[in-house]
C-alpha cells in the first residue's frame, strides 16, 4: 500500500471515503496517483505532459498499464489531468455518463465503442470500402491479448476470418501519448 500525507493530499481531504492505493512516477518527473473506494477508481495525473525536446518520450505503456489493470477491478475508472474538486465530484455523482452526439465517432453498428481516433476512423472507412459493410463482422476493435508473463495489451483491431487471424495496430501512441499531444489535447 502507498502511504499519503492526508494533511497535504487535497483529494483525500475532499473525499474521505477513498484511499491512495497506488502511485506511478514517470521519467519526465510527472506522476499518477490512484485512489479507490472499493467501487470507483480515480486517477489524478500531474505533469505527465511535460516534455523537453532533448529527452525521449517515456513508454506509453507506463500510462496505460495500471489503468487497464484497474479497469477490470472497479465499477468505474476516471482519469483526470490535475485535481479539480468540482470536476471529480461531477463525475462521481453521475450515475450515467452522457456523451453528446457531436462527440461520437463510430462506424457501423458499434456505437458502444465511441473513442475512435481519426486514423482509426480512416482505417474503418477504408476497410469498409475494400471489403463491404458486411465484413465489419470480422473486425474487433480494442482486442485484448495476454503475453507469456500475464500482461494484458489491447490491439487496435483484430481480424478473424475462416482461415486466418490478423492483428492491426495503428500508431495510437501518436494520438494518445500525453507528451506527444500536449496538455490541451490530452484533456
Amino acid at each position: 500500500m502507498v502511504e499519503s500525507d492526508t494533511q497535504k493530499d487535497l483529494f483525500l481531504n475532499d473525499h474521505p471515503g477513498f484511499r491512495l492505493c497506488d502511485l506511478v512516477e514517470y521519467p519526465n518527473g510527472g506522476r499518477s496517483e490512484f485512489y479507490e473506494n472499493g467501487s470507483d477508481m480515480i486517477i489524478i495525473d500531474e505533469d505527465i505532459c511535460k516534455h523537453e525536446q532533448s529527452e525521449p518520450v517515456f513508454r506509453y505503456m507506463l500510462i496505460t498499464e495500471k489503468q487497464n489493470l484497474y479497469m477490470n477491478r472497479f465499477h468505474r475508472v476516471f482519469r483526470f489531468l490535475g485535481y479539480d474538486q468540482s470536476e471529480v465530484d461531477h463525475y462521481l455523482s453521475s450515475t450515467e455518463i452522457e456523451i453528446s452526439v457531436e462527440d461520437l465517432n463510430s462506424i457501423g453498428d458499434r456505437a458502444e465503442q465511441v473513442n475512435v481516433s481519426p486514423l482509426e476512423m480512416k482505417f474503418e472507412q477504408n476497410f469498409t470500402n475494400a471489403y463491404g459493410r458486411s465484413a465489419l463482422r470480422y473486425l474487433t476493435r480494442e482486442y485484448s491479448i495476454c503475453d507469456g508473463q500475464g500482461n494484458h495489451y489491447f490491439l487496435d483491431y483484430f481480424i478473424r476470418t475462416e482461415n486466418h487471424q490478423y492483428a492491426v495496430e495503428e500508431n495510437g501512441v501518436t494520438y494518445h501519448h500525453p507528451q506527444i499531444i500536449g496538455e490541451s489535447r490530452y484533456r
